[in-house]
């Protein structure tokens, strides 16, 4: 079986230097990341503090770790704006 997520980004986390979370994106479009924020949240909002560094291309280059799949996809989203 296949695995439907696609790594992103691995951000590094500001607390903890050695953990990292993941960003990942689904086949069906749908954004994730293995943080303990986005997997508890309740209200089905299914966000977070990664997540939305990701969206507003707003990130420390130092601190994340931007893999082909996720440099491809944040050019899509620039397209996409015009």
């Amino acid at each position: 079986m296949s695995n439907p997520w696609t790594r992103l980004a691995t951000f590094r986390s500001k607390s903890n230097p050695l953990k990292k979370y993941i960003v990942a994106l689904k086949e069906d479009g749908t954004l994730g990341c293995d943080c303990p924020a986005w997997k508890f949240q309740k209200g089905g909002k299914n966000h977070c503090k990664h997540l939305q560094a990701l969206l507003d291309d707003d990130f420390k280059a130092s601190a994340v770790e931007l893999t082909d799949a996720g440099a491809n996809w944040m050019l899509k989203q620039v397209a996409k704006l015009g």
